[in-house]
């Protein structure tokens, strides 16, 4: 009795444990939001306005008020949905927090909260089921993945922090294969078939991150194929054979999870083209984007940028995705992660020896993070390019380092857990390691600023579709360039207000504009003959005017 009281206060403090890092970490990473009273959140005034808009319509399609593939922009091209990514998951949260009445900047500044918390208990159970790490370092792990620098300093794309979801399908599809091998027929088909599930809906959530965990995932594989014996390649052949209903159940959930990403991103691609070679290759990492936090990067980033400045004078820190890199302590414990666990004793029951999984793991992440390297103008990422299904529809191949986090992450708490080291000195490296990953991340959407923007009165009844006006002075209507001002500003008031009014609109701006946009400059003198010119090709009737300074609806312009 004794005994089972001793366990269950055990269970409970390491549950208390998991709670209050939970809570520090979360304290962490939105502190200054936090001590603003969320007033300031991440983004500016036009990335922020974007994501509030495909969120936005996922509410509305909860609400059964739109259909799924069809936003109100870029009206009358239909499957819109396909021009950037889908949101589908993070719309889904999005849409029950909206019921609490937020507006839409402070909803999706919630969600982001609610997924950082979904990726720090995902990696916590993926660590111990998957990884077999300690208590402590999974624990590590886990507010390291919410804290991780290259993910902050893009937090107001909170489309990439579904990595949280790479945990959850890592640990779907790994009980879905021992349950294979254990021949448990439901289990196998049970987990098989919500790992496809999953990994649609993740399709169009993040294009970007899936296409990644896929792209990863085959390779881990290739290499726990490689290393088996010609007996093992044989058993696995044999239990695929006998559980063939499973199998089958597995492809065929998979296939259709696909479908809406087949159906509707497929065919836009055609439509608007795909990246091109020279613009891919651009986005390659060079060799000082490993370890490049950015100058954010509050302990190591201007440090580094100095040291480069000294070493490489060549080299020029910016660019939107230049700052993906992993933080250097991390990366030095991957590093002696890597070689432990690959020089391990086959002998699985030796301390320092990784699991086949593990070896695949490390293996894995080196092979893909040199592909992704750029090194005297050249990269093999080429070769990725020519030969990868959907890899010509990436266009920021330095972002794959931001997947790369949760490998690194687990290899590099498999490191810390295998070697003995004094307390104190543990002490030190965790809090180095914390440390390294805090950062000025990205604040600098005025809340009030953006809610009072799309605050216009719903249209008379005689629009039927709209346009935005330009705003005053607005090719320097933030401090970025003149062009993305004149591109960017009333495009996405247009989109954000056809949403919330939901009544479409001709503007919008994403990542694949349709063939004949031409809705930038709205302030120059052939705005409007632009604007006639898409009516009448497509034919658009009932089209009205919205001055967004004014917010005013003009039926005659």
């Amino acid at each position: 009795m004794a005994s089972t009281s001793s366990g269950s206060q055990r269970r409970l403090a390491l549950a208390a444990l998991f709670c209050l890092t939970l809570m520090t970490v979360l304290f962490l990473q939105f502190r200054a939001q936090i001590f603003n009273g969320f007033t300031v959140l991440y983004g500016d005034r036009y990335d922020a306005a974007i994501v509030a808009t495909i969120m936005e319509h996922w509410s509305s399609v909860v609400r059964g008020d739109a259909v799924w593939s069809q936003l109100n922009y870029f009206y009358p091209y239909t499957k819109t949905l396909a021009q950037t990514d889908g949101m589908f998951l993070v719309g889904l949260v999005y849409a029950v927090v909206r019921l609490f009445g937020f507006d839409p900047f402070l909803t999706g500044e919630l969600t982001n909260v609610v997924f950082r918390a979904i990726g720090f208990a995902a990696f916590f159970l993926c660590g111990r089921q998957m990884f077999r790490l300690p208590f402590w370092s999974a624990l590590l792990g886990a507010a390291l993945f919410v804290l991780s620098n290259n993910l902050t300093v893009h937090g107001q794309r909170v489309q990439l922090t579904t990595l949280a979801l790479a945990p959850i399908l890592a640990l779907l599809m790994w009980h879905s294969l021992r349950a294979l091998y254990e021949e448990r027929q439901r289990r196998f088909a049970g987990y098989g078939v919500a790992s496809g599930i999953l990994l649609g809906a993740w399709s169009i959530t993040c294009f970007y991150m899936t296409w990644f965990f896929i792209f990863f995932t085959l390779f881990v594989f290739a290499f726990l194929l490689v290393r088996a014996t010609a007996a093992q390649r044989r058993e696995l052949g044999q239990k695929l054979a006998r559980q063939k209903a499973g199998v089958l159940a597995v492809v065929l959930a998979t296939f259709a999870s696909l479908l809406p990403l087949l159906t509707v991103y497929l065919p836009k691609s055609r439509e608007t083209g795909m990246r091109p070679i020279e613009t891919v290759l651009g986005n390659t990492v060079p060799l000082q984007g490993i370890l490049q936090v950015g100058n954010e990067n509050l302990l190591f980033g201007k440090i580094y940028n100095r040291f480069l400045s000294f070493v490489t004078p060549g080299y020029a820190p910016n660019g939107e995705y230049y700052n993906t890199g992993i933080a250097p302590l991390l990366f030095l414990l991957f590093v002696f992660g890597c070689v432990l666990v690959l020089r391990a004793s086959k002998r699985e029951e030796a301390p320092a020896a990784g699991t086949p999984l593990l070896r695949a793991v490390c293996a894995a992440t080196i092979l893909t993070w040199l592909l992704t390297l750029k090194v005297g103008g050249y990269s093999a990422w080429w070769l990725v390019y020519k030969v990868f299904p959907g890899a010509r529809a990436l266009s920021v191949v330095s972002a794959y380092q931001i997947f790369l986090t949760f490998p690194v992450l687990v290899v590099a708490m498999h490191y810390l857990s295998a070697i003995r080291m004094r307390l104190a000195m543990l002490a030190v490296i965790v809090s180095l390691l914390c440390l390294e990953e805090l950062n000025d991340a990205y604040i600098a959407l005025v809340r009030s600023d953006e809610v009072a923007r799309v605050d216009v009165p719903p249209p008379p009844p005689q629009c039927a579709v709209f346009f935005a006006a330009g705003w005053t002075n607005q090719a320097k209507a933030t401090p970025m360039p003149d062009w993305i001002n004149t591109f960017y500003a009333h495009n996405v008031t247009a989109m954000l207000v056809a949403e919330l009014h939901q009544i479409p609109t001709i503007n919008g701006i994403a990542s694949f504009n349709p063939p004949d946009w031409s809705f930038d400059k709205p302030n120059d003198p052939d705005y409007l003959q632009r604007i006639r010119q898409y009516a009448q090709r497509h034919k658009v009737s009932g089209l009205c005017r919205l001055d967004p300074v004014a917010k005013r609806w003009d039926v005659q312009w």
